[in-house]
């Protein structure tokens, strides 16, 4: 995974609950866990993080990772030694290649995005007193997650009706969203805000929208960059307040262990 780079939030955020997790559990099957670590920002990266670990550490399992271009790049090295994949991307196409031995953990995208939209509809249309056609949507997100959003906005427009007003794709380095968000406010009043970024990105584009009075009635930040820690500690309290987040994996999960897991992460 990638501890340096655009998605180092992320990557060290992972690794921080695998190596808890290490620590919790101590041994597996009778044998102690021992943890290598292997940055692998780029896929290239990751292919020779991988092989390095596989050929020199003898790890009987590669857990990652946080892109979707390194979790397509490492499982056909995994199969050529044998080794077992564990996998965090939420991308429905991974299990879908016939790889053996490959395993993801938590649900995909797919059934993400349709949560999504049925919180847009249900909590929050009754909120602002419309119904589900009249929102006025806009929908800004990182490169990475274009098939998240295109799954996101197929599924309201087929079951509720819902297109939004504004669409906008940005690479997952962007510096500077002031174009963007000139944009955003020529097409208010804006209902809903839809989000989708790294921890990085949104924490730029909040500190521009605020700056530019950027005011959508309703700000929902989809994914893991909004939700993050990183996100408010950068930004302060007053400057967060009223935003509402969707993290991943989804609230309802009914898996008591992962709640548990999840309430020893956050002390």
């Amino acid at each position: 995974m990638g501890l340096t780079g655009p998605g180092a939030e992320e990557g060290q955020e992972t690794y921080n609950g695998i190596e808890l997790a290490a620590k919790q559990r101590k041994k597996i099957l009778g044998h102690p866990i021992k943890l290598y670590v292997g940055d692998a920002p780029t896929p290239s990266q990751a292919i020779t993080e991988t092989k390095r670990l596989i050929t020199t550490k003898n790890v009987l399992c590669i857990l990652g990772s946080t892109t979707k271009g390194n979790a397509k790049a490492v499982p056909p090295i995994c199969q050529k030694y044998g080794v077992p994949v564990l996998e965090f991307e939420w991308d429905p196409e991974l299990t879908e290649q016939g790889w053996k031995r490959y395993f993801r953990i938590g649900q995909s995208y797919a059934v993400y995005v349709e949560s999504v939209a049925d919180r847009v509809v249900d909590y929050f249309a009754p909120m602002l007193g419309k119904k589900p056609e009249e929102l006025r949507l806009a929908v800004v997100y990182d490169g990475w997650s274009k098939p998240v959003i295109k799954l996101l906005l197929d599924y309201l427009k087929e079951k509720y009706g819902i297109e939004p007003v504004y669409l906008s794709e940005n690479p997952w380095d962007t510096s500077d969203f002031t174009a963007v968000i000139e944009q955003l406010k020529a097409q208010e009043p804006i209902d809903i805000f839809l989000p989708e970024q790294i921890v990085l990105s949104a924490i730029i584009f909040r500190k521009q929208a605020i700056m530019l009075g950027f005011k959508p009635k309703i700000t929902f930040g989809m994914g893991v960059g909004w939700g993050m820690p990183e996100f408010p500690d950068a930004l302060g309290t007053k400057n967060v307040e009223g935003i509402f987040v969707y993290p991943w994996p989804i609230p309802e999960m009914n898996f008591k262990p992962a709640r548990e897991f999840g309430e020893a992460y956050k002390k």
